[in-house]
């Protein structure tokens, strides 16, 4: 049985990935709308490094979505988002 923590992941690498291809975005133009590095980002991408939660904010709002609100499953913070528009 997969644990819970690699599920999560997956499912948000994919969503991320998805999210950013709808926009019509590189990972490079992400990445600099978000103020990281395109490698720190990738690295998002395929799972080895995770966002805090600022920095889940800036990538939702370069998507286009905006936050509405936070909460707590299991000690970790997540966020229920939704469309706000075209991407800025």
């Amino acid at each position: 049985m997969e644990k819970y923590d690699d599920i999560t992941q997956r499912y948000f690498q994919h969503v991320l990935r998805r999210f950013r291809l709808e926009a019509g975005l590189t990972q490079e133009q992400l990445s600099e709308k978000i103020g990281v590095s395109p490698g720190f980002y990738s690295m998002m991408e395929i799972g080895r490094k995770w966002p805090n939660i600022n920095m889940l904010f800036r990538i939702a709002e370069a998507l286009g979505y905006e936050v509405l609100r936070e909460t707590e499953m299991d000690g970790d913070k997540l966020c229920l988002m939704t469309r706000k528009g075209p991407p800025v």
